[in-house]
């Protein structure tokens, strides 16, 4: 069993149910196709520990809108999602939320690794494709990213550059605004931001999370 904590882009329709529902064929990918199977459970598992917005300091707020009866008074959607999903990996992919408080998102991100780890969860590190505390918040580039790749390696823990996986992804111009692409890098263009993901994009999450629940699996 695996389990997700994620902002918007790693909402269950774009993302596990497509594999879950089978909207994501892997008929010609049997290696893909055959993880799937070994963790079908957990595809099917909507986290709530996923919600637009959310900033990793959201993971451990005992307080949220719609908090399902099943979470404990004093929890936060990180510690229940861990507790009801009996998961014994979680991807972590968030940071988007935090452009306006990047300064305390390695604190954060260090609790969540911590409260896994205790409870021999194997956390998943994972790079996002945009660069928005940089954009919005006035965050030296990269400087999330860069912050999850030294985490990782400073707990020994599993890495998925999604940044450097989305890097590649065709831009796709808009005739209408040439400075400003529809999509670049797996993003959708939002106002001249781009922080959600594309279809391209969501299918280079799917691909990336397959990979690794392979790797860890042997």
């Amino acid at each position: 069993m695996f389990t997700v904590a994620g902002d918007s882009n790693s909402a269950w329709v774009g993302y596990l149910g497509q594999i879950a529902t089978g909207s994501y064929p892997l008929s010609g990918r049997p290696r893909e196709a055959a993880i799937a199977a070994r963790f079908a459970p957990a595809f099917w598992r909507q986290s709530v520990a996923v919600e637009g917005g959310l900033r990793a300091a959201d993971m451990f707020a005992p307080n949220w809108p719609g908090k399902p009866a099943t979470c404990l008074a004093e929890e936060g959607r990180y510690p229940c999602e861990l507790r009801l999903s009996r998961a014994s990996i979680v991807f972590i992919q968030i940071g988007t939320g935090d452009r306006y408080v990047w300064t305390e998102y390695e604190a954060n991100l260090r609790r969540m690794l911590d409260l896994a780890l205790s409870q021999g969860v194997l956390p998943v590190l994972v790079t996002k494709a945009d660069d928005l505390e940089n954009w919005q918040g006035g965050a030296p580039m990269g400087y999330l990213n860069d912050v999850v790749r030294r985490l990782a390696a400073a707990y020994q823990l599993p890495l998925i550059d999604f940044w450097a996986s989305t890097r590649g992804l065709p831009v796709i111009p808009n005739p209408q605004l040439p400075d400003r692409p529809f999509t670049q890098n797996g993003l959708l263009d939002e106002w001249g931001y781009y922080f959600h993901l594309s279809d391209l994009g969501k299918e280079m999450r799917i691909l990336t999370t397959l990979d690794m629940l392979a790797l860890i699996a042997g």
